[in-house]
């Protein structure tokens, strides 16, 4: 009786000072595809689709940025981003995917990365760059795994914008 009490209590202590519960960074299954409405408009040109870790600190520049400046062919920020790029095309119209084992995750754990930032490069899409995610362009989702049901994402680019298909769960106090 006395060592389930315990057992008890030090769960209890566990529980309030957050040992044994994880909520850190961690990696995940990055799928990225695009809709049919978007097949046709690849006559207009490719669409590229970055994936970019960033730290909290950096996420309100991020915001900020110009998603048209970002993919001029000479933004500093993109070139030095550590990011994958995926390219969707006439000919390359597959499903991509960032796989939770692949080594960027490592590069992104060492710079502190706790977001993960989806920017889109639609061209047959006239989008006004606006400030975060009135920029249908970009999303900007945590890392954190306690924010997830499992280790996947899925982002759909469209016509439109992009779509985050699989939602993290709202911040917790």
């Amino acid at each position: 009786m006395t060592t389930r009490v315990l057992g008890v209590l030090v769960v209890g202590v566990m529980a309030i000072l957050g040992w044994g519960c994880s909520c850190s960074p961690t990696t995940f299954d990055v799928r990225v595809g695009i809709t049919g409405d978007l097949v046709r408009d690849l006559e207009v040109g490719p669409v590229e689709v970055d994936l970019v870790g960033i730290s909290s600190s950096d996420e309100q520049m991020w915001n900020g940025k110009k998603v048209s400046e970002y993919f001029s062919g000479s933004d500093r920020d993109r070139s030095s981003a550590l990011k994958r790029t995926f390219v969707f095309s006439r000919t390359e119209r597959a499903e991509k995917v960032l796989d939770r084992n692949d080594p960027i995750w490592k590069e992104w754990k060492a710079k502190g990365v706790s977001r993960l930032l989806v920017l889109a490069d639609i061209p047959s899409l006239n989008a006004t760059d606006a400030e975060g995610i009135r920029d249908p362009r970009r999303r900007i989702v945590p890392l954190e795994s306690c924010r997830w049901d499992g280790r996947k994402m899925h982002f759909e680019v469209a016509s439109n914008g992009l779509r985050t298909i699989i939602n993290p769960k709202p911040e917790s106090n």
